[in-house]
C-alpha cells in the first residue's frame, strides 16, 4: 500500500523487489544489479478481487505479472475445467509479452490477490536499454501453440519434404507438440556443433544460418516466414553443422527432440517418412562428395555432373604405404590410376640398372591410362613417396567411357599429347 501512497520511488520497496522477488525468479537471477533496479523500477502495483480475471485467453498482452500474496488459477482452455494453481512469488505472461501474441490461457483470482506488472510498454522500452533482460526471458520461457498457430503449423509441415504425405491425423499430433519460442534480434538459435535437439519454423522473423558464427560468421542462407530449418540434425542426432542467428526479433515453432521420438513411436508412418528423407538426403551428399572430389582430378574437371557420377559409380578406393610399388613396368596392364591423395614417381628402366624419373605426381594427377589405350605392357613403374590414396579404373569401364562420353576422350587425347611432350623434353634434356 505504501507504493502505491507514495510512489515507485522509494529504494526500500525496490530492494524488497529485487531480493524478493525478481531475483527468485529463475529466468531472471542471471540479471545484474542495473538491470534488476530498471525492472523493480518499472512494475506498478494491482489488485484484483477473488474471481476476477487478470487476463482471459486470447486477450493481447498488456503486462508480465508476478504474485505478490494470493493465489491464482491459469485454465488450460475455455472448455477444459483444468487449471494449474500459481501462488506468491510466482509469474505468468511472460511469453505473451514477448512476442505480442494473444494469451494461450485465461489467469482468474482464487482469492483476493496482489500483483506486480510491468507493462509491456514499460518492457518494450526497458528491453531497448536492457537487452539482455528481454534474452534473459525469452532463453527457458516456451509454451504450446495457439489453435490458429496450430492450423498454420500443419499446413506449414504438410510442405516439408520430411513430412510430406503423413495422415491429416499425424500432422495435427505433431502441430500439437510445437512450442512458441521467442529469440531476440542478434541472439544465437543453435550455436555450430550444439546438439541437434529440435527443429524450428520461423513463425514471424528472419532466421540467418551461418558459419562460424563467433567470429561473425559467413551468412549461408536467410530464411523467413513459413520457413523451417534444423531438421537434418534432428534426425541424424549429429552436432548442428552451422550456426542459427536472428536478423531480428524473431518468434519460432520448435519440435523438440522429446516430443519427435514418442511421435515416431507413436505414429509408424514418421518413421518411414524419416526412413525416405534421410536416404534422399544422403545420396545426395555421396553424389556432391564424388563430384567434389571427382573435379579435383585433371582428366574429369571438363565432366559434366551426370557423367562424373557415371564415373564416380565406377571407381574403386585403393591405399598404397609409402615406398610401395603400384604398377612395374613390363607387367600387363589392365587399370588406370587416379590420386586422391599423397605422391607418386614414375621411374622407366633403361638398361644397366639405370632408371630415368619420368614424373612425380601429386593429387589430381593420373598414371596407368597408356596400357589400357594400347594393350601393351605397363611402361614404367610407379611407386608411392607417400601414403597414397588412388580410384582404380578398369579397362571394361575405361572403354565404355571413353565410347559414352566424347569429351572425355577429348580430355584422354589432350592428356596423352601432353604426356608425350614432356616425355621428350625430358629426353632431350637427359641427352
Amino acid at each position: 500500500k505504501l507504493r502505491q501512497a507514495f510512489g515507485s520511488g522509494l529504494a526500500i520497496f525496490d530492494q524488497y523487489l529485487i531480493e524478493h522477488r525478481l531475483r527468485a525468479l529463475p529466468y531472471l537471477a542471471g540479471l545484474d544489479k542495473e538491470e534488476l533496479l530498471a525492472t523493480a523500477q518499472q512494475l506498478v502495483p494491482v489488485e484484483k478481487a477473488k474471481d476476477e480475471f487478470v487476463v482471459e485467453g486470447g486477450q493481447a498482452p498488456e503486462a508480465l505479472f508476478i504474485v505478490e500474496s494470493g493465489q491464482v488459477h491459469l485454465h488450460s482452455s475455455e472448455e477444459d475445467s483444468d487449471f494449474s494453481e500459481l501462488g506468491e512469488g510466482e509469474s505468468f505472461g511472460e511469453l505473451a509479452m514477448l512476442t505480442g501474441k494473444p494469451h494461450t490461457r485465461s489467469v482468474q483470482a482464487a482469492t483476493d490477490l496482489f500483483l506486480w506488472a510491468l507493462p509491456a510498454t514499460r518492457f518494450n522500452i526497458l528491453a531497448e536499454e536492457y537487452p539482455g533482460i528481454r534474452l534473459a526471458l525469452s532463453e527457458t520461457i516456451r509454451e504450446p501453440l495457439l489453435a490458429r498457430d496450430q492450423k498454420r503449423a500443419v499446413e506449414r509441415l504438410a510442405t516439408m519434404p520430411l513430412f510430406a504425405g503423413l495422415p491429416q491425423d499425424v500432422l495435427q499430433a505433431i502441430g500439437e507438440r510445437l512450442l512458441l519460442r521467442h529469440v531476440p534480434s542478434g541472439a544465437l538459435v543453435f550455436a555450430e556443433g550444439a546438439p541437434g535437439d529440435a527443429l524450428y519454423i520461423i513463425d514471424n522473423g528472419q532466421v540467418e544460418i551461418v558459419s562460424d558464427a563467433r567470429s561473425g560468421g559467413f551468412v549461408l542462407a536467410r530464411l523467413g516466414a513459413d520457413e523451417f530449418f534444423g531438421e537434418m540434425a534432428l534426425l541424424s542426432g549429429r552436432p548442428r553443422s552451422s550456426a542459427a542467428r536472428t536478423a531480428n526479433h524473431t518468434n519460432l515453432w520448435v519440435l523438440y527432440r522429446s516430443d519427435f521420438d514418442d511421435l515416431v513411436n507413436r505414429y509408424p508412418t514418421i518413421s518411414l517418412a524419416m526412413s525416405k528423407v534421410l536416404s534422399q538426403r544422403l545420396e545426395e551428399m555421396d553424389r556432391r562428395f564424388t563430384e567434389n572430389h571427382l573435379r579435383g582430378l585433371k582428366l574429369l574437371s571438363g565432366l559434366s555432373s551426370s557423367q562424373l557420377e557415371d564415373v564416380g559409380n565406377r571407381l574403386k578406393p585403393s591405399r598404397f604405404a609409402q615406398d610401395e610399388t603400384v604398377i612395374r613396368q613390363g607387367e600387363p596392364g589392365d587399370e588406370m590410376y587416379f590420386i586422391e591423395s599423397g605422391r607418386a614417381r614414375v621411374l622407366r628402366e633403361m638398361g644397366s640398372a639405370r632408371a630415368l624419373v619420368l614424373a612425380e605426381l601429386e593429387a589430381g594427377d593420373l598414371f596407368g591410362e597408356m596400357a589400357l589405350l594400347t594393350g601393351a605392357p605397363r611402361s614404367a613403374t610407379v611407386t608411392a613417396l607417400s601414403e597414397l590414396n588412388l580410384w582404380i579404373l578398369g579397362q571394361a569401364d575405361f572403354d565404355e567411357l571413353v565410347t559414352a562420353y566424347p569429351n572425355l576422350a577429348l580430355a584422354v587425347s589432350r592428356l596423352l599429347s601432353e604426356r608425350l611432350r614432356n616425355t621428350d623434353e625430358r629426353f632431350l634434356h637427359e641427352s
